[in-house]
């Protein structure tokens, strides 16, 4: 649906962004409508603008945030950058040489080095410590590559859905209003959204009682820059991460029953106050650039969607800090959604596969709702009873944690969200010949990153994957194989899907066998968002085009 518009006036630039200069709205054949230009928002219009989606991004802020805000990119994040070619540049500008130190009574307790935590599981196999702020630059730096803009000051103030289209009201820069058509409108416009608030969205949790403290400082002391450091002590709390920059440091305060707690501002007098509770950080903060007294909410949306309205990232689900995984999810929430809105929109697949975000993604952000925000809850409360898990339980666990090996890698499997699946979802199918695949990956899991040796060349998995199309993987023997790539490009040719094939011999490919759990031949189709959305022990291309076409049926229906 293309969006109609009041005549423009001339567009001004400073720095790549829309001044406040009276810029009126350039919306000509924008089918998507994205509020909000923080990380998932970003992600969103990278992801539509590499697929060729028409959308316009606007934001009620003026400028970019100057904020630190969130600082933790996983592993997973990064293989969506990596699609988005900035995955390097991220890494570039962060820290990933870092090790974990838990320091409880003034002495190490435990230590694990998570720079190389999974090695063969994924490109990046650590955990980056980049601020929010600094990950939005590189976003909006790579959006300038496809000459979109970002509208910054101005406001959705309401919206109206008609038959065919959303009616989406806008207030501009200098108080003008418009009314622009979109087919789909994203709200990625964080806590407080509008878009939410217009939609009729419930959004249902708690506030965290206590009030929480954090800065962005240098500190003065004697633990080695670059690293991550639990500190406890009885009545307190801290996790000190090191950004690229020497001595500098986010410190987060989530517990302190020793001093004076200010509720609204703070001075670095006072959060030094606070940090002296504890013995590590006695006397030590510098030069405070940033200051902050916080609440931490738990809250989730009772739908992602309803008709054309989605929501994603904070505007459908908030979460405590465990684990660094509420600015991660908003950026999956995107790639979950932005190939299925492309294929909606090419007339590819029928509407409703669109049902699916809400039934993928809300699966994955209830289980953090009932798994890190408890254990947060736990973390942070106040007794006797809360000490002794802080001062004993919890590095024991940590202990744990370093020294089992299998232990260690499910934990960051899971915190670096390469565990994610949607295995139970209306998308994930296999054949029912079930000849392999015991101890292989089932559909609806993450593609498994691994070596293969095609056309003549080592590659890894995730190279052959692209965000913009699905991608079939046939593995066969030498003699099997030969005929069976012109099928699959008859397959592709006839459905017009979007299909990268990729014939992989199975005596060349052993890794590729063990790790996909082959035992002779199969084929695996692979989801634009990485994920396996079909596979099949035989080499028939009728069961993919079968899978697609089912897709495209008016009939076809979440279940």
């Amino acid at each position: 649906m293309a969006a109609h518009l009041l005549p423009a006036k001339p567009i001004h630039y400073l720095t790549g962004f829309l001044t406040n200069d009276d810029a009126m709205l350039d919306a000509e054949d924008k089918a998507v409508l994205i509020v909000g230009a923080g990380p998932t928002g970003l992600t969103m219009a990278n992801l539509l603008a590499r697929m060729e989606v028409p959308f316009m991004l606007i934001d009620k802020a003026p400028h970019p945030s100057r904020e630190s805000k969130a600082f933790g990119v996983h592993a997973r994040s990064l293989e969506i950058f990596h699609q988005l070619g900035i995955a390097h540049k991220a890494v570039e500008a962060g820290n990933v040489d870092n090790t974990v130190h838990m320091l409880s009574r003034e002495k190490e307790i435990a230590a694990i080095r998570v720079n190389k935590i999974l090695p063969g599981k994924t490109m990046y196999p650590y955990f980056l410590v980049l601020p929010q702020n600094k990950l939005e630059e590189l976003l909006v730096d790579s959006l300038h590559k496809y000459d979109e803009k970002i509208y910054w000051q101005h406001r959705l103030t309401g919206i109206r859905e008609e038959q065919d289209y959303l009616l989406a009201t806008i207030e501009g820069v200098t108080g003008e209003v418009q009314e622009l058509k979109f087919s789909y409108l994203l709200g990625c416009d964080g806590a407080s959204s509008l878009v939410r608030e217009q939609g009729g969205f419930k959004y249902k949790g708690k506030t965290f009682s206590p009030t929480f403290y954090l800065a962005d400082a240098e500190l003065d002391w004697r633990l080695p820059h670059g690293d991550i450091y639990f500190t406890i002590a009885p009545g307190h709390l801290s996790i000190i991460f090191s950004f690229r920059e020497k001595n500098k440091y986010r410190i987060f305060n989530f517990l302190n029953t020793l001093s004076q707690k200010p509720e609204e501002n703070i001075s670095g007098d006072q959060f030094q106050e606070i940090l002296d509770t504890n013995p590590y950080l006695e006397k030590q903060l510098k030069q405070p650039d940033w200051l902050s007294v916080y609440k931490i909410h738990a809250r989730i949306t009772d739908q992602f969607q309803k008709g054309n309205i989605f929501l994603a990232g904070d505007a459908a689900h908030v979460h405590s800090p465990v684990g660094g995984q509420g600015m991660n999810t908003g950026i999956q929430d995107a790639y979950n959604l932005a190939w299925k809105l492309k294929l909606v929109l090419r007339g590819l697949v029928s509407p409703a596969l669109l049902a699916s975000y809400h039934e993928e993604r809300y699966t994955i952000a209830r289980t953090l709702h009932n798994t890190t925000d408890r254990y947060f809850q736990l973390m942070i409360s106040r007794g006797r009873a809360s000490d002794f898990f802080r001062l004993n339980v919890f590095p024991r666990l940590f202990q744990l944690v370093t020294k089992i090996g299998w232990i260690r890698n499910k934990v960051f499997m899971r915190v670096s969200q390469l565990a994610i699946h949607y295995k139970s979802g209306s998308l994930s199918k296999a054949s029912p010949h079930k000849q392999f695949f015991s101890n292989g990956p089932k559909a609806g899991e993450r593609a498994p990153y691994v070596s293969v040796w095609h056309a003549g060349r080592a590659t890894v998995t995730h190279a052959l994957l692209r965000c913009t199309h699905f991608t079939l993987f046939v593995v066969a023997n030498a003699g099997e194989g030969e005929p069976a790539c012109t099928p699959a490009e008859v397959l592709k040719a006839d459905t017009g899907f979007p299909l990268d094939v990729f014939k992989l011999h199975a005596r060349e490919n052993k890794l590729f066998m063990d790790a996909y759990g082959v035992k002779s031949r199969a084929m695996f189709l692979i989801r634009p968002d990485g994920h396996i959305a079909y596979k099949s022990s035989r080499i028939e291309f009728s069961e993919i085009r079968k899978y697609l076409e089912q897709l495209s049926l008016d009939t076809f229906q979440i279940k």
